[in-house]
């Protein structure tokens, strides 16, 4: 009895170890999950139904293409259009996948050219700081920051009703910290994460335990909310 809890005690320690990769992977594959099912909403509200609109107005085209050459005209033009936009829609998914500015210089280009876009695009102040040298990190820590800094900045653009966005990006003591910082509408946290169905938020927080950083969200309904992540820049 007594050589059964001395083994006993001997392999607990390496369950516990095999149960926590476990669990790990189990992330991982979730995390995955999230991301293939983001990304097939992307395509199917995005190219599929550009392809969609293309298909239609060639069959109009081809309709009035003998009896109103010039309204079959008009037609072209705008199918000419529509696969301008159909493009722009790919190249704008294979840049959400992984931005080749990432791999070419690295995460900062990146993260500035997307803040760039949102000035453009959206009536919003926004300002971006970078503190310190800034290292590469692995492709994983870099594409996994990346993501979760770009789904805080469409959580401002999609629900936050901000007029300012602050996004700092720092390097200290062998630490990379990323801060983005909106005067939105903000959201109460504890009602969001009782509904457990928040996957922005979610992915968010799996992407940073799947590279070692640490995240944290902080929101007050009417005040904004703010959005820490922070990892070793030896990752």
């Amino acid at each position: 009895m007594i050589e059964e809890k001395m083994v006993g005690r001997k392999r607990l320690p390496e369950e516990l170890l095999q149960r926590e990769q476990q669990q790990s992977l189990d992330r991982i594959f979730f995390t995955q999950e999230l991301e293939r099912k983001k990304w097939a909403l992307a395509i199917h509200d995005g190219i599929i139904q550009s392809l969609g609109n293309i298909y239609y107005r060639l069959q109009a085209y081809r309709r009035l293409l003998t009896k109103n050459p010039r309204e079959a005209q008009q037609d072209l033009d705008k199918i000419e259009e529509l696969v301008v936009e159909a493009i722009a829609e790919c190249r704008g998914i294979m840049d959400d996948l992984r931005p080749s500015v990432l791999d070419d210089i690295g995460l900062i280009p990146a993260v500035g050219k997307y803040l760039n876009r949102i000035k453009k695009e959206d009536n919003c102040q926004v300002t971006f700081k970078v503190k310190g040298a800034i290292p590469r990190l692995s492709s994983e820590t870099e594409t996994a920051l990346y993501r979760i800094i770009r789904e805080a900045l469409l959580n401002v653009r999609k629900h936050a009703k901000a007029t300012k966005v602050r996004v700092t990006i720092s390097s200290q003591s062998n630490r990379l910290a990323a801060e983005i910082v909106d005067n939105g509408c903000g959201f109460d946290m504890e009602a969001v994460d009782a509904e457990g169905d928040n996957w922005g938020l979610i992915g968010m927080r799996e992407r940073a335990e799947i590279v070692g950083a640490s995240l944290q969200i902080k929101a007050t309904q009417g005040q904004g909310t703010s959005v820490h992540i922070d990892v070793p820049a030896s990752s």
